[in-house]
């Protein structure tokens, strides 16, 4: 209200609405081993009310973008991903970019066979020694540090004790997984290849 001086007055009502541009934030909630990939759950963790989300998961994800708000991806290849969050609201937005290691198929789960996997570094065969359940069929691959399959994967039954035999010969120097699947477990070493 504003009164001149002559006693006048006028009321002017102006409604103004307070708010601010998001500030874009997340955390990787969990990690967990799914066949050939690591799923992880985001949780965002973004302030001042966004409404919408835009998030950008990079090579290797599945799926490769999302707009939901507590997203899950899974990654189907090692190193460093690199995962942008777009946070908005009718103030603006905001974005925020954090990169995780993942490593694939580091986690081992073996519930029905003992593994060895000799000699480790290996030059010309490594040789995947398992002693399980008879008649239990059983895979073995062998992926370089991208989860790129670098040798046919051999399928075969399990008799109690078998060697399965990987000729590594030509392939170049350097870290390799050895990935061993059973109907129920899987298990995977790291090994080394040397020239």
């Amino acid at each position: 209200i504003a009164t001149d001086q002559s006693g006048n007055s006028d009321t002017v009502v102006r409604t103004v609405i307070v708010g601010r541009t998001p500030v874009a934030n997340f955390i990787v909630k969990s990690e967990t081993q799914v066949g050939n990939g690591r799923r992880l759950t985001l949780e965002d963790k973004s302030s001042f009310s966004p409404t919408s989300w835009s998030w950008v998961f990079g090579p290797g994800a599945s799926p490769a973008t999302s707009q939901l708000r507590n997203p899950v991806v899974t990654y189907t290849t090692s190193g460093q991903k690199c995962i942008k969050l777009t946070a908005s609201n009718s103030f603006g937005s905001d974005d925020t970019t954090i990169c995780v290691n993942i490593v694939l198929d580091v986690d081992e789960v073996m519930l029905q066979h003992n593994l060895n996997i000799y000699p480790n570094p290996a030059s010309n065969k490594l040789i995947v020694l398992l002693d399980g359940t008879a008649h239990e069929d059983v895979t073995v691959a062998l992926y370089n540090n991208i989860g790129e399959t670098v040798l046919q994967p051999i399928k075969k039954t399990i008799l109690n004790q078998e060697e399965i035999i990987l000729d590594v010969s030509a392939l170049p120097a350097g870290s390799y997984f050895v990935k061993v699947q059973t109907p129920l477990a899987t298990a995977v070493r790291q090994v080394a290849i040397l020239k």
